[in-house]
């Protein structure tokens, strides 16, 4: 799970540019940066949060070129269904992510690695808006999200 705390100078512009525009681009640049400063944070403080969605996917799909399958005229699911009428009438999507005292509750793992603690501490503490995202060990994006109000 990498959290993204926006600087002190670009708060307020923050979820009007970078989390908004959040794509590709931004994530590599992210991931270099993190491998940057990885190594000097020794201390992270991480709100308790819940955050739970659901999106419906008729539109998306519709729009990428999948009609049939939601027009009963047009649909043809004879392989599974023996109604000729037989359509998607829905397709929604909902995930739920948690994180507490007792970690990360979602499809991915968090890990965190510490080193002995230094004589002048890097200190990480979420005290304001940010963003997340949890990946794979391919650096795959699972989920990504953004948490306003603490």
């Amino acid at each position: 799970m990498v959290f993204v705390k926006p600087r002190l100078e670009q708060f307020r512009n923050f979820f009007a540019t970078a989390a908004a525009a959040f794509d590709y681009n931004n994530y590599t640049q992210l991931e270099k940066n993190k491998k940057l400063i990885a190594s000097k944070v020794n201390y992270v403080s991480i709100p308790k949060f819940h955050l739970q969605t659901k999106m419906n996917f008729n539109e998306i799909l519709q729009s990428l070129g999948i009609k049939a399958a939601f027009s009963s005229g047009a649909a043809d699911f004879s392989a599974i269904a023996r109604n000729a009428k037989f359509h998607i009438s829905r397709i929604v999507h909902s995930a739920v992510i948690v994180v507490d005292e007792e970690g990360t509750e979602a499809a991915a793992a968090c890990n965190v690695v510490c080193d002995g603690m230094s004589s002048n501490p890097h200190i990480f503490e979420l005290n304001c808006p940010f963003i997340f995202y949890i990946k794979t060990k391919d650096d795959m994006i699972l989920f990504i999200g953004r948490v306003l109000n603490l």
